[in-house]
């Protein structure tokens, strides 16, 4: 009888615990939507069970409905504010399947985050400030790019929007260097360490001034 009694409460608990942590990471937030095919709904947006079950309602008062994620170009969250953020879902390199990213600097290379929680990306309060550090290589406490160090959920994507994997320490393994070899000035500076992740402003500045 106890052990039915304890059974009981650990899956009460489990699944009270499972319920208040989905309510209190999918809050409803202004957002705006961009489909591919060039049209734009704005709205809230709430993330279910996971960033890939997106429900969309015009109004509080709308009903809410889902939304195809494979049809959706980005997602900006808080669009009329200075704290605007965009989320795309893009393929992976070698592997193409979908990954969930916050986008952190638009440029003809672009940089990207995820993270383990996508859920927790999407409902964070990253300060875009911080974001724009990243980019300058400043070292700050607290700051994003220390917070991108830890998680090293770092990716780069060239126009085709594929996203390249920084790993570890902030280097290009074999494989993935591969994806710049259009480029092969880039390719050998990297070889001899005249460039490096470390300083991803001046790695992006070489990629846009020899390879473009």
């Amino acid at each position: 009888m106890k052990k039915l009694i304890l059974a009981s409460f650990i899956l009460f608990f489990t699944k009270t615990f499972g319920q208040n942590l989905q309510l209190r990471n999918s809050p409803k937030i202004e957002s705006e939507i961009v489909f591919k095919d060039g049209t734009k709904e704005k709205g809230l947006v709430r993330m279910s069970s996971s960033v890939f079950d997106i429900r969309f309602r015009e109004t509080p008062e709308s009903d809410e409905r889902k939304v195809d994620f494979e049809k959706v170009e980005k997602i900006i969250t808080h669009p009329d504010s200075t704290n605007a953020r965009v989320f795309q879902y893009l393929d992976n390199y070698k592997h193409r399947y979908k990954m969930f990213v916050e986008l952190v600097e638009e440029d003809i290379l672009s940089v990207y985050i995820n993270s383990p929680n996508e859920l927790e990306l999407f409902y964070s309060d990253f300060d875009l400030r911080s974001a724009e550090e990243l980019r300058r290589d400043v070292r700050t406490e607290n700051s994003f790019y220390i917070k991108i160090g830890k998680t090293q959920d770092l990716y780069l994507a060239k126009e085709d929007q594929i996203l390249i994997p920084v790993e570890k320490r902030r280097k290009f393994t074999k494989k993935y260097l591969e994806h710049f070899s259009d480029c092969p000035e880039l390719v050998q500076a990297y070889k001899n360490e005249e460039i490096s992740l470390e300083n991803l402003s001046d790695f992006i500045d070489f990629y846009k001034e020899t390879c473009n």
